[in-house]
């Protein structure tokens, strides 16, 4: 297949393969077989990043559906299942100095890769077989480990206070990576690329917008597309490198808002505070217990006005079907079999189409989502932001 315009989710955690567990807080149908089966027709998702294929429970679980014919290795890097496209990843946490630690992804274009990287790890690390583990070797270390076993490495979440590089480590890349030149970074729910480009130091990157999927719901809640030569890894591993005719086309993301780490967050007092300026801390309470929000922390670093360079795609914002007032689990069901995948349904279906599966009333919230008519009440330490009528 050549020139294909296509949709990618690139963080997707596996909860169970071979019937033991391998994401904790993942759901246990959080599987290969199901997200192969539920994908397609569903999200619309033509590659999915599959974040812990270094564990050898999931390795083995690739090759088993090799050898049953359901996973086909292709030229070019990836496994294809019909119309989809695995990558194989690893997100694994990296120790900073005294600063706490971080999560970082690295891809590859197939299992042999991945298998190397994951060799390379196992002396760093408690538990292989579990995801995100903590591994005791610098960031740097990790990024030429990636490189000589044929792949790339980039900071996930970045701006998260939990387990993000730049939002609980550092300030900038550079003192994280030197002089190493990172592809990327993926944002995060709590950020988008209008915060992010207040960092002058990431003007070079290429934004990645993905769903962190602990469950199958929750796959391509965040999504990218592509314009691809061919569906391949390597013929994306070029698109985010911005390199020949690939290219990323738009970045589709939730509201920033609607993140569960926007704002700031006291847990002392329950606040999630929404004040115009950042706030860094919390008048009278312990201020070890304070949950920095992303975008307070972004007003902290920043040191640019917002400011996009030319290669940066459109930023598409969206509010999850599961996050909009008034539709249930039925009238989502509705949505997808009369209408389309939950990418169609969210940002091109016309409201005719909406309204005659599901009636005026939901239909006119899904416009108004997409035109971005809603209230949003926004989230913090932990907990999602909520959608509020007018």
């Amino acid at each position: 297949m050549s020139g294909v315009t296509c949709y990618a989710d690139l963080h997707i955690h596996i909860g169970r393969a071979g019937g033991r567990t391998v994401k904790v807080t993942a759901s246990d149908d959080l599987t290969l077989p199901r997200i192969i089966e539920y994908v397609p027709r569903r999200k619309g998702l033509a590659i999915l990043g599959i974040v812990d294929a270094a564990s050898p429970l999931v390795q083995q679980e690739f090759v088993a559906l090799i050898e049953e014919g359901m996973l086909t290795p292709v030229k070019g890097g990836g496994l294809a299942a019909a119309d989809l496209l695995l990558v194989p990843a690893a997100e694994i946490e990296l120790p900073h100095n005294a600063c706490g630690s971080a999560h970082y992804l690295a891809y590859f274009p197939g299992l042999e890769e991945v298998k190397a990287f994951a060799a390379e790890l196992k002396p760093f690390m408690t538990n292989p077989n579990l995801s995100t583990q903590l591994v005791r070797l610098t960031p740097g270390e990790a990024y030429d480990l990636a490189a000589a076993c044929g792949g790339f490495l980039i900071p996930a979440h970045a701006f998260t206070p939990h387990k993000g590089v730049l939002g609980a480590c550092a300030a900038n890349l550079v003192e994280v990576f030197g002089e190493r030149a990172l592809i990327g970074l993926e944002l995060g729910l709590s950020a988008d690329t209008q915060m992010a480009d207040t960092v002058s130091g990431l003007c070079e990157l290429t934004f990645l917008t993905s769903s962190d999927a602990h469950s199958l719901a929750k796959i391509g809640r965040e999504y990218m597309q592509f314009s691809l030569q061919e569906l391949n890894f390597s013929s994306l591993e070029a698109a985010l490198r911005r390199q020949g005719p690939n290219r990323v086309i738009a970045n589709y993301g939730l509201a920033p808002k609607l993140g569960k780490y926007h704002r700031t967050y006291c847990p002392v007092c329950n606040t999630i505070f929404t004040d115009p300026h950042p706030v860094l801390f919390c008048p009278g309470c312990p201020q070890d217990k304070l949950v920095l929000g992303v975008w307070d922390r972004l007003q902290q670093i920043a040191d640019q006005p917002s400011a996009s360079p030319s290669h940066r795609p459109p930023y598409v914002y969206q509010v999850p079907l599961e996050m909009l007032p008034g539709l249930g689990p039925k009238s989502i069901q509705r949505l997808i079999d009369l209408v389309g995948p939950e990418k169609y349904v969210l940002n091109t279906a016309p409201y005719a189409e909406l309204a005659q599966a599901i009636g005026r009333r939901g239909a006119e919230v899904i416009i108004a989502a997409r035109s971005g008519a809603l209230t949003l009440v926004p989230g913090g330490g932990g907990r999602y932001g909520r959608v509020r009528l007018h």
